[in-house]
């Protein structure tokens, strides 16, 4: 399977040796600003957010900043508009022209939001489009099932952003065991909290991988060349142990028939990370993060 391996930073990892830097990892997600779950908020600075955007950037580091969003940090707007502010403020620090490799990502596990509460859902939502129409470019959503189980619920409404999952198994070459509810279709992964990393000091790192080719990474870049739209039908393998065909596009949906890995199906459609498939003489749906086009 491909993986392109890259790192998370924020203060809590120190100032970075990155003339030691192990280019393993080619990828690097920056902390720059955190909303206080105080009423009377203020958006907090990561300190060293413009230190690390520099030394990334001089490793050739494909960057992307991030915000830790929190429902009681102000409104939307005010909010999205501060993590834009900081992230072009840490920019400037070293005279950096404020220019995103990778799209911002926002950081969705607020554990003093109101409980399985739609304000919740539709305050992150409206943090996003704000987030969006400022940077330019549709955010990234940092999550994970422990959070979003118990606080959020179903996550269907996040479908149309890419996920950046949070599930600690230490194994880079698996998958993650849990996706929140409603989403069934990840590109980044967390995989790990115990990393180390020539050149930062501090051990437990957290550790990324992105499910694809370098090449296909590059399609993410802000500054990049879109992805081609796929051509229809296209043949794939099941990459699974077995994958169960479903009668619609979602987890919800019944089961039909699982698959078998090696299988091959022909993709006729890809809706919210499911592929419509001609596995049998009637059209049926498969999670296409278990296949690999042929």
């Amino acid at each position: 399977m491909d993986r392109v391996f890259g790192v998370d930073l924020s203060h809590w990892d120190g100032t970075v040796e990155w003339t030691l830097w192990d280019h393993t990892y080619k990828f690097v997600f920056i902390k720059v600003s955190e909303a206080s779950p105080n009423t009377n908020w203020t958006v907090i600075e990561d300190h060293l957010a413009g230190q690390h955007w520099e030394g990334a950037g001089q490793e050739g580091l494909y960057r992307g900043p991030y915000h830790f969003w929190r429902y009681s940090g102000g409104s939307p707007k005010a909010q999205a508009e501060h993590f834009y502010n900081t992230w072009k403020k840490a920019c400037a620090e070293f005279e950096n022209e404020a220019k995103l490799e990778l799209p911002p990502v926002a950081d969705y596990e607020d554990m003093y939001a109101p409980k399985f509460d739609a304000s919740t859902r539709d305050r992150f939502k409206d943090f996003l489009d704000e987030v969006e129409r400022l940077f330019g470019v549709k955010p990234i959503v940092y999550t994970a099932k422990w959070y979003t189980s118990s606080w959020v619920g179903d996550c269907s409404f996040l479908n149309e952003y890419i996920l950046w999952v949070a599930d600690y198994t230490y194994n880079p070459q698996g998958y993650p065991n849990r996706l929140p509810a409603g989403m069934a279709y990840w590109r980044f992964w967390q995989y790990s909290d115990k990393g180390e990393i020539a050149g930062v000091a501090e051990n437990d790192e957290d550790l990324d991988c992105f499910n694809g080719t370098e090449d296909e990474l590059r399609m993410l870049l802000v500054s990049g060349t879109p992805a081609p739209a796929p051509s229809f039908p296209y043949r794939a393998a099941v990459t699974a142990t077995t994958l169960n065909v479903r009668s619609g596009p979602g987890i919800t949906s019944p089961k039909i028939v699982p698959l078998k890995n090696g299988e091959t199906v022909y993709v006729h459609e890809i809706v919210n990370g499911w592929a419509r498939i001609t596995a049998t003489p009637t059209d049926h749906w498969i999670s296409e993060q278990w296949i690999r086009k042929l």
